[in-house]
C-alpha cells in the first residue's frame, strides 16, 4: 500500500511537471508568428544594407577612377607647364631683361594656379556628385 501511495506521488507530481512544461510549450508556440516577423523584418533589413553596400562600392568605384583620372590629368599639365617653362627658358637668353624673369615667373606661377585650382574644382564636382548634390 505505501508503495501504491508513493507511486500515486509521483504520478501526481509527474502530472504537475508535465502540466508545467505543456504550459510553457504553449507559450512558445504562441510566440512563433512574433519571431516569424522578426526573422521577416531581419531579412529585409539585410537585403537593404546589401543594396546600400553594392551602390557604396559602385560610388566608391566611380570615384577612384575619377580620382585615377584626374591624376593623369594633372601630370599631363604639369608636363605642359614644364614644356612652356623650358622654352620660356630657351627664350629667356633672347631677352636679358630683368622684367622678363618676372613674367616667366608669372607664367609659370599662372599656370601652376591654373593646375591647382582645376584639381580642386575637380575634386570639389566628384564629392558633390559623390553625395548626390549636383
Amino acid at each position: 500500500m505505501q508503495q501504491c501511495e508513493r507511486n500515486d506521488q509521483r504520478i501526481k507530481s509527474l502530472e504537475k511537471r508535465m502540466e508545467k512544461t505543456e504550459n510553457k510549450v504553449d507559450d512558445m508556440a504562441k510566440q512563433i508568428p512574433v519571431l516569424s516577423t522578426l526573422m521577416e523584418q531581419v531579412v529585409r533589413t539585410n537585403e537593404k544594407q546589401t543594396e546600400s553596400m553594392d551602390n557604396m562600392r559602385f560610388t566608391l568605384t566611380k570615384v577612384n577612377e575619377n580620382l585615377s583620372n584626374l591624376n593623369s590629368e594633372i601630370k599631363d599639365t604639369n608636363n605642359r607647364v614644364g614644356k612652356l617653362e623650358a622654352q620660356i627658358n630657351s627664350t629667356e637668353e633672347l631677352y636679358k631683361i630683368d622684367t622678363r624673369k618676372l613674367q616667366k615667373k608669372q607664367y609659370v606661377s599662372i599656370f601652376e594656379s591654373i593646375t591647382a585650382v582645376s584639381a580642386l574644382i575637380g575634386i570639389g564636382l566628384i564629392v558633390l556628385k559623390v553625395f548626390g548634390i549636383i
